[in-house]
C-alpha cells in the first residue's frame, strides 16, 4: 500500500487540477516502475494498492526503491511555474497461504500508518510471524528500516 507524501498541501495550496495532474504523474510513474505481470489501483485520494506478482522479500522493496529514485530523479510539473518532488511511504505485506487479500490488506495498511509515523518517503515491511495478531508491524531495525534510508526518508 503506497500513499503519496505531502498531497494534501498540493491540492489544498494550488488546487483540485494541480493534484489530480500530481496524481495523474505519479500514477503513470507507478505503472511505468512495474512489471507488466503487478497491478496498481487508486484506492482513494492519494492512497494506491500495488499488487507485484510473485515478488517477494527484498524484490518488493527494490522494486519500490527504484520508482523512489525516478521520482526523486524528475519533477512532477503540473504547469510551467509549478514543480514538485514527490515521495511516497509504503507499506508491505507479503500474503501468506491461506490468508485473504483483505487480511493481507489490512496488514500492508498498519505498515503504511507505522512508515508514515516514521517519516516521508519510509518503506515498512508487515511481520508475517504475527500475520495472526492485527495491526502487527515490523519495527525493529530490520530491512524496512534500511530501505527506508536508502529511500533517503528521514
Amino acid at each position: 500500500m503506497i500513499d503519496l507524501d505531502d498531497f494534501k498541501g498540493i491540492n489544498d495550496t494550488h488546487g483540485h487540477a494541480a493534484g489530480d495532474a500530481v496524481l495523474r504523474y505519479f500514477a503513470a510513474a507507478l505503472r511505468q516502475g512495474l512489471r507488466p505481470v503487478d497491478t496498481v489501483a487508486r484506492l482513494g485520494g492519494d492512497e494506491f494498492a500495488v499488487m507485484l506478482t510473485g515478488a517477494a522479500g527484498v524484490d518488493t522493496e527494490h522494486i519500490l526503491l527504484r520508482i523512489q529514485h525516478t521520482l526523486r530523479s524528475s519533477a512532477c510539473r503540473t504547469m510551467p511555474t509549478q514543480a514538485w518532488s514527490l515521495k511516497f511511504s509504503a507499506g508491505i505485506a507479503e500474503r501468506t497461504a491461506g490468508e485473504s487479500l483483505a487480511r493481507a490488506l489490512a496488514r500492508a495498511d498498519e505498515a503504511l500508518l507505522e512508515a508514515k509515523r516514521r517519516g516521508k518517503g519510509c518503506i515498512v515491511r508487515a511481520s508475517t510471524s504475527r500475520a495472526d495478531q492485527p495491526g502487527a508491524v515490523d519495527s525493529g531495525s530490520g530491512s524496512a528500516e534500511n530501505s527506508s534510508r536508502r529511500a533517503g526518508g528521514s
